[in-house]
């Protein structure tokens, strides 16, 4: 943001008010509904579109929606009144000024408390929980505001409360909560990126970013926290939420409607339906379904279910592990509902679901996601043919998924575990990272074509097999042990 004087826009006369009230009617659409958070750009063809694009770029990060209104004319104007008083308005070369305008209003509310001219630092990339991240300096320090679903922020931010409450600031700490139109903020200190995928990746010499085994250990300090805060929080009893993360959402993410209309989009109706019963090769000469594997799940649950709980993350990544501002170990981004359909009650979940959450980030996750920015997504995916009833062969994805990251991970996850008495844990660690692979398959953004989805599906077969060999007392690494 500059400083300097900013156009704020001409009110609406009679004849364009008009022009405008015709054309929200004409648009025919319960969401055009003028309100503060709304932005409107009329006009028509090319232009009007990459005027409306400019603007979504800059003002939904801010919680705002840009509403284009096709009136006919080639004239393009935006439409606001996200100030107090009159409707306004701003021509195509005013934009700039509108966006700068919008901006400056929203932080400038956020940091209201600090009675100070905010400046903005950082506009940070949303994750897939928020709509933007912003980062700013204030009176008050360096803060963030993180914009998002109300719902979703209001979940995130109790789970902050309490964490903050009980003596464990993991998390940054909160300075303010707002909510209106359905869309809230959440006001924190700023923390620093932990640059993990720098610190435990490397790049091999085909271009693929893998876990080295060396760099794994970089993640012992934000893992010694999280066990110390799990033991300052363990109850007895198992967590209500773990039944629907191990055994249900297994069954039920693959026919929700985000999933299946990803699934669809990239390898057609038949082919998704089918590829859930469809057996897989496996690195061990096994076959098994993703059906077969899930049924397995839920018929051994009560021998390897958690029978503790503490309050935990929920959603750990690589990216949500950062450093405070005095170099302290921090989170952000915690998780305690899914999917709509079940809640960490009072943050309560299983300690080991959020290692093995993890577990899925060292491998294979960070590597898919970063062939897919890359436009790389040929050198991950597996050969699937277009038949949609013949075996699977995950095989090919044995350099990914084997990594001896992976190895190193899940031996300092033992010895983490080592005095929790859980004989389930090891079990468990394998589930949880299907699970969290599971829900890669609903995000478009991710799963862009058919290898995409077949190098997560496979992955989350594998993680599943992986789980019942060490069910079944073998080693979790795939050996020619013997087919099943």
């Amino acid at each position: 943001m500059t400083g300097g004087s900013m156009r704020r826009g001409r009110r609406l006369d009679v004849r364009e008010l008009a022009e405008f009230v015709a054309a929200l009617s004409a648009a025919q659409t319960g969401e055009t509904r003028p309100g503060p958070t709304e932005v409107y750009l009329l006009g028509t063809g090319p232009v009007a579109d990459a005027c409306a694009q400019r603007l979504r770029d800059g003002l939904v990060p801010f919680g705002f929606r840009v509403v284009a209104l096709d009136d006919g004319r080639p004239e393009v104007r935006a439409v606001s009144a996200h100030r107090p008083g009159p409707w306004a308005a701003w021509d195509a070369e005013e934009l700039d000024g509108l966006i700068e305008d919008v901006q400056a209003e929203r932080v400038a509310h956020w940091a209201q408390s600090a009675a100070a001219r905010p400046r903005i630092r950082t506009l940070h990339r949303p994750g897939s929980d928020s709509i933007g991240v912003i980062e700013f300096d204030c009176a008050a320090g360096r803060l963030v505001a993180k914009v998002g679903p109300q719902d979703v922020m209001l979940e995130e931010q109790e789970h902050v409360l309490r964490a903050h409450a009980a003596g464990a600031p993991i998390f940054p700490a909160p300075r303010g909560f707002e909510a209106r139109d359905g869309v809230a903020v959440r006001l924190m200190d700023a923390v620093t990126d932990g640059a993990f995928v720098d610190r435990v990746f490397c790049r091999d010499p085909d271009g693929l970013l893998r876990a080295d085994p060396a760099g794994v250990p970089a993640l012992d300090g934000h893992l010694r926290v999280l066990t110390e805060w799990y033991a300052d929080t363990l109850t007895e009893g198992e967590p209500q939420v773990a039944a629907y993360l191990y055994t249900e959402r297994l069954h039920r993410l693959p026919e929700t409607e985000a999933c299946r209309r990803v699934g669809e989009s990239v390898l057609g109706a038949a082919a998704y339906r089918q590829a859930f019963s469809r057996p897989v090769v496996l690195p061990d000469g096994s076959r098994s379904s993703y059906a077969e594997l899930v049924a397995w799940v839920r018929d051994t649950y009560p021998q390897w279910r958690p029978l503790r709980s503490a309050v935990v993350h929920g959603d750990i990544f690589t990216s949500n592990l950062m450093w405070g501002q005095a170099g302290e170990p921090r989170f952000i981004d915690p998780r305690s509902a899914w999917d709509g359909a079940a809640q960490a009650v009072a943050g309560h979940g299983d300690p080991v679901f959020d290692l093995g959450t993890l577990l899925h980030a060292v491998s294979p996750m960070v590597t898919l996601l970063d062939a897919v920015g890359r436009g790389q997504e040929e050198l991950v995916s597996p050969s699937v043919g277009p038949d949609s009833e013949g075996e699977l062969d995950a095989r090919d994805l044995v350099s990914t998924e084997d990594c001896p990251a992976r190895a190193v991970y899940l031996d300092r996850a033992a010895r983490l575990m080592a005095g929790w008495a859980d004989p389930g844990a090891p079990v468990r660690m394998h589930l949880a990272s299907a699970c969290s692979l599971l829900g890669w398959l609903k995000y478009p953004k991710v799963v862009r074509t058919p290898g995409i989805w077949w190098a997560v599906f496979l992955a989350v077969v594998a993680d599943l097999a992986r789980a019942r060999r060490v069910h079944e007392g073998l080693d979790p690494v795939f050996t020619h042990d013997g087919p099943r």
